[in-house]
């Protein structure tokens, strides 16, 4: 069971401890007795354990900081500022979802075509048992192995640009 950390205190102010802080809503939010009003301020699944209750269909929590809203899942996006609502794009190659292409793409207006909010039955069950790797933890095999790739690869850029 999560325990909850006390935060000290110093005279008569407090003396805020961001990272028992977390921790305090983070067990809070396990035991159920807090539902936090941004769905992914908990963080994601793989690192947390807590599953989206409130994620649109289409969408799912990122792992890493200062991701608290919930991003597009590949295959779907959403309008700028709107996070309750994502659309199963028609070209899935324009919507590769997570933290840097979550919103739909400029020649893409859903609105124009008619377009509903993304049903739960909308959503590849794939999605959910093999998710893309920002929603997967930090220390994930699939994860590490992908950020050794990209290393190797800028350290490759690098050294042509260096011996040229």
């Amino acid at each position: 069971m999560p325990r909850c950390v006390v935060v000290p205190l110093h005279g008569k102010a407090s003396i805020h401890d961001y990272a028992s802080e977390y921790e305090n809503i983070k067990a809070l939010a396990q035991l159920d007795l807090v539902h936090l009003a941004q769905p992914c301020v908990a963080g994601c699944e793989a690192e947390t354990g807590l599953r989206c209750r409130d994620c649109a269909p289409g969408s799912t929590c990122a792992c890493g900081d200062n991701l608290p809203t919930p991003l597009s899942l590949p295959g779907f996006c959403h309008m700028k500022g709107n996070y309750t609502c994502f659309y199963k794009c028609p070209n899935t190659k324009m919507c590769p979802g997570g933290p840097k292409s979550s919103r739909c793409y400029k020649s893409f207006d859903p609105h124009e075509q008619g377009l509903e909010c993304t049903a739960p039955g909308d959503v590849p069950q794939e999605l959910s048992i093999n998710p893309p790797l920002w929603a997967r933890a930090s220390w994930d095999p699939l994860v590490l192995k992908e950020v050794d790739r990209a290393a190797n690869e800028a350290a490759k850029e690098s050294a042509k640009e260096s011996s040229s």
